[in-house]
């Protein structure tokens, strides 16, 4: 072998050693225009379940079990990994479905961490609308899972006061703490009707599941139907939901009502009432019938209710209810017209007082006003001997008004008593009362009456008060109120009024 031969020979077994002895390659310094084109395979990017703690700029990270589409992520700052694959403007093709889009995306981190939303940030924030409200989320949330060992259902979704709430059941018995949003327990964990569903998934023996539901969804509808006393009219891209007016009646229009109305319940129910008479334009047509009208000036005394009526062929006025049709006055009876008031409309009888020196009050609703200036009464067969009697007229509060001294030796008949001041009563509630200092049966009723005047609907009661007169004979007084009524059955007298 020649010299230079050995000197080759030696260079080629050095090139040889040295190349076993260098395995591993730095592709930065020792590469050029590197083609991986016909590789088997590649694996650029380190994989794993969890992302690592730390990174540096640039680096990637493949996460195996995120949701396809949705793994690959990159270091954006130290110890910062940001989705690059599926997010929106990160270049390539795109989402082709809605749950590979970043926004809200829920993904399994371990078995005590859940993450949320992990790419919402200011540059990419994620969006949620509620009628004409957005609530804008510039950071994701985590739900950390700190204790107990249970398991159950679990819903995640945005609630229309913009929070990320994390809704598990009780029955899972954990602890839970929620960064950037909300841990609520319940019993059973349920999509509300005013939220956002985001993903469905489990608690297993203290641990979150490894498998995520996505309940994100693109498309959504809610049907509003029209109850009882609503209308629905779908405009574009609006609904106007309205009252019914043919069934809820309204303020500042015209309202027709049908079948039965109620007012008992009423605090009070107030007509239509002004100064003077009403005009003569609002009662003029059939459409008007019906009407009422209260005058409420302090010069109507008696003479205010009035009610649009058909008074002729087709004519419609207003007529005077109170006050007797006319001028205002009080209704009242004269001497020349004045007749029995049969205030039970039965047979005829005696009155007998069960006591001396009782207060006995009858009650009676009046529809107009009365003045009373006299009382008139009927005496049965036989002399009255020396047996009084007294009256009084009492206001509907039971209180004495006006009334008589006592009455005695009146013969068979007919009597009028006048009380010491005429007095005005009614319409409403006012009491005739009257004692005896005897038990002799003294006051008779008759078949004979004005019928209806007074008690058509109202039929009059009789009781005793617990304040009794004083006096004997002519000094005999009725008191000064009725006291507590005691009632009872007594036949009532037939009486009548006087001017």
């Amino acid at each position: 072998m020649t010299h230079i031969a050995m000197i080759l020979t030696g260079l080629l077994l050095l090139a040889s050693l040295s190349l076993q002895a260098q395995t591993t390659l730095d592709l930065k310094i020792q590469s050029r225009n590197v083609d991986f084109g016909n590789a088997v395979s590649t694996r650029p990017a380190k994989t794993g379940a969890v992302l690592p703690a730390a990174c540096l700029s640039g680096d990637l990270f493949f996460k195996t079990n995120s949701t396809a589409g949705q793994n690959l992520y990159g270091c954006t700052a130290a110890n910062t990994w940001t989705l690059q694959s599926g997010a929106a403007g990160t270049g390539g093709s795109g989402a082709t479905m809605a749950s590979q889009l970043a926004d809200f995306a829920v993904g399994w981190t371990s078995g005590q961490i859940v993450s949320i939303g992990s790419s919402c940030s200011l540059s990419l924030p994620c969006n949620v609308r509620f009628g004409n409200t957005v609530h804008t989320f510039t950071t994701g949330a985590t739900a950390i899972i700190t204790g107990g060992a249970g398991s159950g259902l679990v819903r995640i979704f945005v609630s229309n006061s913009g929070a990320i709430v994390v809704e598990h059941a009780a029955a899972a018995g954990v602890t839970m703490s929620c960064s950037g949003c909300v841990a609520s327990q319940v019993t059973t964990p349920a999509w509300p009707v005013n939220g956002i569903p985001l993903a469905s998934l489990s608690i297993s023996a203290g641990q979150w599941g490894a498998s995520v539901t996505d309940m994100r969804s693109m498309f959504s509808s809610r049907a509003i139907t029209a109850g009882s006393g609503v209308q629905v009219t779908d405009g574009l891209g609006d609904v106007v939901v309205s009252i019914d007016p043919a069934d809820v009646p309204r303020l500042g229009t015209n309202n027709n009502f049908l079948g039965d109305n109620d007012f008992s319940s009423a605090t009070r129910l107030v007509l239509k009432n002004s100064t003077g008479a009403p005009l003569a334009s609002e009662c003029a047509a059939s459409t008007d019938d019906g009407r009422v009208y209260v005058r409420n000036d302090a010069a109507s005394a008696q003479a205010s209710l009035y009610v649009c009526a058909n008074s002729g062929s087709g004519v419609y006025t207003w007529e005077l209810v109170q006050g007797g049709g006319g001028g205002g006055s009080s209704f009242s009876m004269s001497t020349a017209n004045s007749g029995w008031f049969d205030l039970t409309g039965s047979g005829g009888g005696n009155f007998n007082p069960t006591a001396a020196n009782t207060s006995y009050f009858l009650e009676i609703h009046l529809p107009f006003a009365v003045k009373i200036a006299n009382i008139g009464y009927n005496m049965p067969s036989g002399n009255f001997g020396g047996n009084y009697i007294a009256w009084g007229i009492y206001n509907s509060s039971c209180t004495l008004i006006t009334g008589t001294s006592g009455r005695g030796d009146l013969s068979t008949g007919a009597h009028i008593a006048a009380v010491s001041a005429a007095a005005t009563v009614g319409p409403g509630v006012f009491y005739i009362g009257f004692a005896f200092d005897s038990t002799a049966p003294i006051i008779s009723i008759s078949n004979r009456f004005i019928h209806g005047i007074l008690q058509a609907a109202n039929p009059p009661r009789l009781f005793t008060g617990a304040n009794a007169p004083t006096g004997t004979g002519v000094t005999l007084t009725m008191p000064s109120a009725c006291g507590a009524k005691t009632g009872n059955s007594f036949v009532i007298p037939t009486l009548y009024v006087v001017e």
